[in-house]
């Protein structure tokens, strides 16, 4: 009993670091079958490596939806080829078999019965799938800001010294305004390209200068009767003014119906462990042996598209958390909002 609650708690912690980290990390202590060195040569060792020292290879792989007899047969090739193990790596499926789906974890536990009762020795690494960040389990739904992935965007409009500027009030389900700042801008430069951003998409520059507005709280700038953001520009200044909201709201990134976890959020990942805990462990740690690491190999979250782009604003969004504002105040000793 003591020591399925300690590799259970092994397993857990292992999922942990897919949830937080973009490094692999060691699952177990291999049982590879090694050479006999002190009846073989280095030669046939060479020759004929366990394998533990053999060469692992990418095996693409639609989550749950595969046939379990094929996985088999693809195992027997991987083994007659020289590999002595291989990373999964997940293509998005859009249904029930999806990445963290019940299909999908019983389909790896049933090819690492396989390869236990055929293969002692040979080793999976399984990675997160490309394209959903993190992941999505089905115990969270999309009005739980505290677990799903957010993201802080923006809209903004530029006028004229002494004219009115004015924005739509985004009322999007579940999306939060955070801040209403304005600033007196010099002339708007060229657009850049930022190929990180979503679609590389291009982004305006502007050189902020001195006498910002924080309006955030100020009596008559958000009618959320009318949902308008509405400032009227010193008259007694020159050059342009940019009035800018910001917002968070969920990133609207799901496998099909569950949408992505807060890879920020402590809550978040507690779900995720319980999840783990309820139904990975269970089926996968009778065969931990022949798992050699967890990881991702990037978030690839998606921001933007859907908040600011919908109202003809800012273009991109960055990874936010409900909690962030509060926790910075904490941290740092001083509301950022005026700076959002």
């Amino acid at each position: 009993m003591k020591f399925i609650k300690k590799n259970s708690y092994k397993l857990v912690a292992i999922c942990m670091a897919a949830a937080v980290t973009a490094t692999g990390l060691g699952f177990s202590n291999h049982v590879s079958a090694a050479p006999d060195s002190s009846s073989n040569t280095f030669a046939e060792q060479f020759a004929n490596p366990s394998f533990e020292n053999k060469p692992k290879i990418r095996w693409w792989f639609p989550s749950g939806a595969v046939d379990i007899q094929q996985v088999k047969h693809e195992i027997d090739e991987f083994v007659k080829q020289g590999f002595g193990g291989a990373e999964i790596l997940c293509k998005e499926v859009v249904d029930e078999a999806g990445w963290n789906s019940q299909a999908y974890i019983d389909v790896i536990a049933q090819a690492l019965q396989y390869i236990d009762e055929n293969y002692p020795g040979f080793q999976l690494d399984i990675t997160q799938p490309l394209g959903s960040g993190t992941s999505c389990i089905n115990s969270i739904t999309s009005d739980q800001n505290e677990l799903v992935a957010q993201q802080l965007s923006y809209d903004k409009v530029i006028v004229s010294a002494g004219e009115t500027a004015q924005l739509t009030l985004n009322t999007k389900e579940n999306t939060k305004l955070l801040s209403v700042n304005a600033y007196p801008v010099d002339e708007e430069t060229e657009y850049i390209s930022h190929p990180g951003m979503v679609g590389n998409s291009p982004a305006p520059t502007y050189v902020y200068q001195d006498g910002s507005y924080c309006l955030t709280d100020t009596e008559g700038v958000v009618d959320r009767q009318n949902n308008t953001i509405t400032w009227s520009t010193p008259a007694d200044t020159k050059g342009k003014w940019v009035l800018v909201a910001c917002y968070q709201s969920p990133t609207d990134q799901t496998n099909g119906k569950y949408p992505s976890i807060n890879p920020i959020s402590t809550a978040a990942v507690n779900e995720l462990l319980r999840y783990y805990e309820e139904t990975v462990v269970p089926s996968w740690l009778p065969y931990a042996d022949h798992i050699n690491a967890m990881f991702i190999d990037s978030y690839e979250y998606k921001f933007g598209d859907g908040i600011s782009a919908a109202l003809g604003g800012g273009n991109f969004g960055v990874l936010w958390s409900d909690d962030f504002l509060e926790e910075f105040q904490n941290r740092r000793g001083y509301d950022v909002t005026p700076k959002v």
